[in-house]
């Protein structure tokens, strides 16, 4: 079994956002799952299992600090995806990784940033059972304090905690992941898991078959 999980704090994406993603998931992802949602909201969705994390107090992306908690996410390899996420293939490539925590080069630095301050881009993440107590119980010990010492957010404080994880792009085949600066008016021929940033989500990208692709 593999947890497959997504966060979603306070109303900037709405319900739909978590009921595409599942769906998705569902349709590409062959593997026995439970799909997990960490909120403080008090939405039900079908189909999901929603993880009350309104008691943490952080709020925005932080919320994620909460998947490093096993007692919260649970006993099963977790596999993670931020919600706007578009999968158009094959996830068991991820699926089947079994490392301790691999997470995602960061696609500003990969879009020719060099100088960009983080390594690590959290919009995907795995999660070996049991792993990430430390990251939790040292974050949660100082929440606030992390906040103001890491501005480009909970990936910065995740390199900081964990400077030795493995980037999962050098598990997947070329081509798997596709950061937005390279999203074009065709669907790319090896792209699995589409990654969006800035302004342009899902629902309103500009790009006809992706908006097709995410339902």
């Amino acid at each position: 079994m593999i947890a497959v999980a997504c966060v979603r704090s306070g109303t900037k994406y709405s319900v739909e956002y978590v009921e595409r993603l599942r769906s998705m998931v569902a349709r590409y992802l062959p593997q026995e799952h439970r799909f997990i949602c960490l909120t403080d909201q008090p939405d039900q969705i079908a189909g999901v299992e929603m993880i009350d994390c309104l008691h943490l107090g952080w709020h925005g992306w932080w919320l994620k600090m909460g998947l490093f908690d096993p007692d919260l996410r649970g006993p099963d390899r977790c596999l993670y995806f931020d919600l706007d996420t578009v999968i158009i293939d094959d996830l068991t490539p991820l699926a089947e990784w079994g490392g301790e925590f691999g997470i995602c080069r960061n696609f500003t630095k990969l879009a020719g940033h060099p100088t960009w301050p983080c390594n690590y881009g959290s919009c995907v993440m795995s999660l070996a059972p049991g792993f990430g107590r430390d990251i939790y119980r040292r974050f949660s010990a100082d929440p606030h304090g992390w906040v103001r010492r890491c501005p480009h957010g909970d990936q910065e404080a995740v390199e900081k905690l964990y400077p030795r994880a493995e980037y999962l792009q050098d598990h997947v085949p070329a081509g798997y992941f596709v950061g937005r600066r390279d999203f074009n008016s065709h669907r790319p021929k090896a792209a699995a898991v589409m990654i969006f940033a800035g302004r342009h989500k899902p629902h309103n990208t500009p790009h006809r078959w992706l908006r097709k692709a995410w339902q």
